[in-house]
């Protein structure tokens, strides 16, 4: 007798000792465009944090109560073009088991932070992100908005010879995942994300795993013919018992776009 269910693997069952290797086989190298730099973020509430970067680092001073966001200390960083004007942060604070994608627009000084930690429960270990907003320098700034333009797109992403999958965009804040090469080969799911569009034809794109305590945020580049996106993973290790974030870069090729009737 067989089933329906005859080999099936769960995706809880994947750990980041076996997602990331090779995951970032077309991540972006990182520059050096704001070593010495020092940058002010400033919020509505008026605190602020600054950041100081080197080439592998960042010195966050949170003295002007800026303390919820960030813990002050150095932490390991990297630097990766986005566009023109247009730099991503990618940070690590293992202290308190936190990443940031930490998204500079220059041109409009302002930036859009993605902060996931994550934090103890009951049942075990759980994800929590949630997204800021600041100035840069002083400066007042647009907000960025949430977007849907990627509702109906269905995208081929390949982040190496190995690691391949397609997303499809359902709704705002629900999108479609299956695993085509990789671990997650024939496995799949529905997950809650959130987008936000940062500049024309550039997304923030942000998901969270229903099974596992993980989190995705990217860059989505729309522009032109192509579509790429870079961004970080992080989820949790549960063997070194300790968050794993990794830097990611893909290509992807629209395979369809679908108009839903209401939209």
């Amino acid at each position: 007798m067989s089933t329906h269910t005859d080999g099936y693997r769960a995706p809880s069952e994947v750990t980041m000792a076996e997602l990331f290797p090779n995951h970032d086989g077309l991540r972006p190298l990182a520059v050096g465009d704001l070593i010495g730099r020092q940058i002010d973020v400033s919020f509505e509430e008026g605190s602020q944090v600054s950041l100081t970067f080197t080439a592998d680092s960042v010195t966050i001073d949170v003295s002007k109560y800026g303390s919820w966001l960030f813990l002050a200390g150095t932490l390991p960083c990297e630097v990766i073009p986005v566009r023109a004007d247009c730099l991503a942060a990618t940070i690590h604070d293992g202290r308190n088991h936190a990443s940031y994608l930490v998204f500079f627009d220059f041109a409009e000084s302002r930036t859009f932070i993605t902060r996931t930690q994550m934090l103890a429960g009951p049942s075990g270990v759980g994800e929590s992100t949630r997204f800021f907003q600041g100035g840069i320098n002083g400066a007042s700034y647009t907000p960025f908005e949430k977007s849907s333009d990627l509702v109906g797109k269905r995208v081929y992403w390949r982040y190496s010879e190995s690691h391949q999958f397609e997303h499809i965009y359902i709704e705002p804040n629900r999108y479609c995942w299956h695993g085509i090469t990789g671990p997650e080969a024939g496995m799949g799911g529905v997950e809650p994300c959130s987008t936000y569009k940062v500049a024309d034809d550039l997304y923030l794109f942000s998901w969270s795993d229903a099974s596992v305590a993980f989190n995705g945020s990217i860059l989505v580049d729309t522009k032109g013919e192509g579509i790429s996106s870079c961004g970080r993973l992080f989820g949790w290790e549960r063997a070194e018992q300790q968050g794993w974030q990794l830097v990611i870069g893909a290509e992807g090729m629209l395979l369809n776009e679908t108009t839903y009737p209401g939209h």
